[in-house]
C-alpha cells in the first residue's frame, strides 16, 4: 500500500525555523520536532498564550530553514528523488547470549554415493559433513583470529626491525668513537 505524501513547510511561534512536514503527519516535522498547534494540550504548549499559538503552513518548500530537515532523505523525496521500492519489514529474532546457530545440514551428492540405493552413503556423508561443520569455527571467528594473528606477526616483525636498526646504529656509534680515540691517542 503506497500512499502519496504531500510535503509542506511549517512553523510555529516558538521556533525560529521553518520545518519540512507532511499533511499526513500533521504538526510533526521530518526532523522530529512537533510544533505547537492551537489545540495542543502538552504542558510545554500551555506555556504559550492562546493568542500566540498560530501554526503556519506553506506549499513553498524553499521556505524550510531547518538544517536537519534539509539533510533528511525526505527532503530529497520532496524534491523529486525516487523512493526505493517497498520492502518487506525485517523480522528480528533475538537469540540468547552465547547461543550458536545450528550448522546447516549437508546432503550427499550422487558422486558420494557407493550404494546403488544411496541410502547408507548419503546418510553417512551427510553425518560426516555435519560433524565437520559443527567442529569448524565460524567464518567470522576464524577471520577475527586470523586478523589478530596477522596483527601480532606484523607487530613482532616491526619490533624486530626496530631493534636491529637500533643495534646497527649503536654499532656505528661505537665504531666512530673507537676511530676518534685511535686518532687522538696513538697506542
Amino acid at each position: 500500500m503506497t500512499t502519496t505524501t504531500t510535503y509542506r513547510a511549517q512553523t510555529d511561534p516558538t521556533t525560529k525555523n521553518w520545518h519540512l512536514g507532511t499533511v499526513e503527519a500533521g504538526p510533526k516535522s521530518v526532523c522530529g520536532v512537533t510544533l505547537i498547534t492551537p489545540d495542543d494540550t502538552r504542558a510545554f504548549a500551555r506555556k504559550v498564550a492562546d493568542d500566540k499559538r498560530h501554526f503556519e503552513t506553506s506549499d513553498e518548500l524553499e521556505r524550510v530553514t531547518c538544517g536537519s530537515c534539509r539533510r533528511n532523505r525526505e527532503w530529497g523525496y520532496a524534491h523529486g528523488a525516487a523512493r526505493p521500492a517497498d520492502r518487506q519489514p525485517a523480522t528480528t529474532t533475538r537469540r540468547r547470549a552465547g547461543s550458536r546457530r545450528r550448522p546447516a545440514t549437508v546432503e550427499a551428492t550422487p558422486e558420494t554415493r557407493t550404494d546403488p540405493t544411496g541410502a547408507d552413503a548419503s546418510a553417512g556423508a551427510a553425518a560426516e559433513a555435519n560433524a565437520d561443520a559443527a567442529a569448524a569455527p565460524s567464518t567470522t571467528a576464524r577471520k577475527r583470529r586470523q586478523s589478530r594473528a596477522d596483527k601480532a606477526a606484523a607487530k613482532t616483525a616491526a619490533d624486530r626491525q626496530r631493534r636491529e636498526a637500533l643495534a646497527a646504529e649503536a654499532d656505528a656509534t661505537v665504531a666512530n668513537i673507537e676511530a676518534a680515540v685511535a686518532t687522538v691517542s696513538p697506542e
